[in-house]
């Protein structure tokens, strides 16, 4: 004996037209019996029969067509829906990509950022992860720093590498520098200096090229005493200054005045008058220790840099040129 869920899945798996034609020829000939049944003509009862079966099929066709229909407006209602969503937003996109477009082809450094843009873009899945992750760390130390510069101020935590080689190879007319014992000493002298170090002797030879090109640089070395004008490698690091064409003098900081003594930092290097690159150093509890940066300043600011052009003038003139 069939079960009903068999008869189901036979049911299920007979096209629809079939079963139009068995519910129309059921309907026909259920009124075929009625009329027969009712001493009506034979020809008038195949007609009735012919006539409800038809109406019955018909009337399955426009349900289904009814239903349909509703089912491909319901359809093209949410494709339309979806479309008028997917071209908004890539509206949106374009007009993203438009205004960024534009922006960096106004920026002045608009062709460098195509060129960062084109070679980021130029990385690939294929690439070791580390590889990924150092580029992403990079563009981001990248834009922190071009952030910084558009709000006047970056700084870097601990000494930096790079920024002071870039500024002295792309400064135009000035580099005007204050050198301390306290961050370009060895603690309480020279003799394990900043100038011996590896940065140090890029740094020099950066000057050296820029003074080359027309720069004019002047270094003033503070000294926390008068005797280390008289020491061997103090005499050493001034003699390397001299050969790389860099101005340079003296000062005790006895002879600072007092009202200049106030200032924050006298670690400071202007470039082109309008940048100034701050160093300042940790606090030693050893002060023969030999100094640590605790941060470094980048800053555009016109006030503060005023101030330091203003300052390093001031210092300058009370400076002695080295015997």
């Amino acid at each position: 004996m069939m079960t009903r869920p068999e008869f189901l899945r036979r049911r299920s798996a007979m096209p629809p037209i079939f079963w139009k034609m068995i519910i129309s020829s059921a309907c026909g000939g259920a009124v075929y019996l009625v009329s027969y049944f009712a001493d009506q003509p034979v020809e008038w009862s195949v007609l009735l029969s012919t006539f409800a079966g038809g109406i019955i099929l018909v009337a399955q066709f426009l349900v289904d067509f009814d239903r349909d229909l509703r089912h491909i407006v319901n359809e093209l209602a949410l494709h339309k829906a979806e479309m008028e969503d997917f071209v908004r937003e890539s509206f949106r996109e374009i007009n993203l990509a438009t205004l960024t477009y534009s922006t960096i082809e106004a920026s002045p450094v608009g062709d460098r950022v195509k060129l960062l843009i084109q070679d980021a873009a130029g990385l690939t899945d294929f690439l070791p992860d580390i590889e990924l992750r150092l580029a992403q760390s990079e563009i981001d130390r990248a834009a922190l720093l071009l952030r910084g510069l558009g709000e006047g101020q970056a700084s870097y935590a601990g000494e930096d590498q790079d920024w002071l080689l870039a500024l002295t190879r792309v400064t135009a007319n000035t580099i005007d520098a204050i050198s301390t014992t306290a961050v370009d000493g060895g603690g309480l002298d020279f003799a394990d200096s900043f100038w011996k170090a590896g940065l140090g002797q890029r740094y020099l030879g950066a000057q050296r090229d820029a003074t080359s090109r027309g720069v004019k640089v002047r270094r003033l070395f503070i000294l926390d005493s008068s005797s280390l004008k008289n020491d061997d490698e103090f005499r050493k690091i001034c003699k390397m200054q001299i050969e790389a064409h860099v101005e340079i003098r003296i000062l005790d900081f006895s002879d600072v005045p007092d009202i200049l003594r106030v200032s924050s930092t006298f670690d400071f290097i202007l470039f082109d008058g309008t940048v100034s690159y701050e160093t300042n150093p940790a606090v030693r509890l050893d002060p023969t220790a030999k100094p640590n940066v605790a941060n470094t300043l980048l800053t555009a600011r016109e006030q503060h840099v005023q101030g330091r052009r203003a300052l390093f003038e001031e210092l300058w003139g009370f400076g002695r040129v080295p015997s």
